[in-house]
């Protein structure tokens, strides 16, 4: 059950919260996306810190970093000051403030997370002492995370020094605090002494120090590994020959539609997927139908990096929107992609005829 924020909250409030994200955050389709194959994110295949990554995402603390499709994490991009924000107002179900608490965070996505947390008393600001500003977009470093994790959590003070570089930081009391807690071991293993305060926090070791929070009882949760199969042909912009089980088996790529062999563009269709897939491994994904009319495998295709292939041969306009139900998973975000292609003129929009590969 989601954890609710012990402050100023009336009982009113505490249900309507737990309903809500009841139905929006913790529904029994997110877990068991969890343990789907390659687990939640494209992007942190093989991660050290994929277990934490899918548990934060498990428990709705996390969507993804790539908004609206969200099949990304870029676990090593580092953590802003307002994401800091979603991540702890998602994990402890902070209420939404009535009060706007500084001036330089007004239009950002965070807004609402960052004036909760001020809200709750988990920050103050960024230009002490008026605290006037936040500073969302700016990364975070490792000592003010202690701070946010030790007011968020209630960390006690610690009598021990657990690290050397952090003598005399006006950090020091709540990193000694998350060291207690065991959310975080240090910078420089396997001897950590060091916390390295002023140094960035990456995406991924916020996931791990999330799930490390004792308050939280978030559980490591690893899926099984993805299926890859190297690609071995190019049949046409929308189908690739791979081998998998020792078979060489047709991948029909869901959700898009590319020119046939006789329409205008086609080769181009053909060549932009090849330049993606040929001669790689990838990843291939289920929705719902494991094949179609015609025996082939269904599934949505991505690199090792993380690369959507649906998604960039719609983006490039090479392909079209095709929404075949119930293999619908990625339809919306497709019909986006061809939108924005169609409005750029590139691919098979392009008015001068198919515009030129890259």
């Amino acid at each position: 059950m989601k954890r609710m924020w012990r402050g100023r909250i009336g009982l009113s409030w505490t249900v309507m919260t737990i309903l809500l994200f009841q139905l929006v955050f913790v529904s029994g389709a997110a877990w068991a996306d969890a343990f789907k194959p390659g687990g939640t994110f494209t992007d942190e295949d093989g991660s050290v810190f994929e277990g934490a990554i899918e548990a934060i995402a498990a428990d709705g603390i996390t969507f993804g970093c790539n908004p609206p499709a969200n099949y990304l994490f870029c676990v090593d991009d580092p953590v802003t000051r307002g994401q800091m924000s979603g991540f702890l107002v998602r994990a402890l179900v902070l209420p939404p403030a009535t009060t706007d608490f500084f001036t330089d965070d007004s239009g950002s996505v965070f807004e609402g997370a960052v004036n909760s947390l001020a809200d709750a008393g988990i920050t103050r600001g960024c230009n002490p002492p008026e605290n006037t500003m936040f500073c969302p977009d700016r990364t975070l470093n490792r000592g003010e995370m202690a701070v946010f994790m030790a007011r968020a959590f209630h960390l006690p003070g610690s009598s021990l020094d657990h690290f050397d570089d952090d003598n005399g930081n006006v950090y020091e009391g709540a990193i000694n605090s998350m060291a207690d807690a065991g959310i975080t071991l240090g910078c420089n293993p396997p001897a950590n002494t060091k916390l390295c305060p002023g140094s960035s926090i990456t995406r991924g070791q916020m996931a791990a120090f999330l799930t490390r929070a004792p308050e939280l009882g978030l559980t490591l949760m690893t899926p099984p590994p993805p299926t890859r199969v190297p690609v071995l042909s190019i049949i046409n912009g929308e189908t690739i020959n791979v081998s998998l089980d020792g078979m060489n088996q047709l991948v029909r790529l869901i959700g898009i539609e590319t020119p046939e062999v006789a329409d205008p563009c086609f080769e181009e269709a053909t060549e932009a997927l090849s330049a993606l897939v040929a001669d790689t491994t990838v990843r291939i994904d289920t929705d719902v139908s494991d094949r179609d009319s015609l025996d082939q495998l269904l599934r949505f295709v991505f690199l090792t990096d993380g690369t959507f292939v649906n998604a960039e041969m719609v983006e490039a306009g090479r392909a079209t929107a095709a929404n075949v139900p119930p293999d619908s998973e990625f339809a919306g975000l497709f019909v986006l992609l061809e939108d924005q292609a169609q409005a750029a003129e590139r691919g098979m929009w392009d008015t001068g005829g198919c515009d030129i590969l890259p």
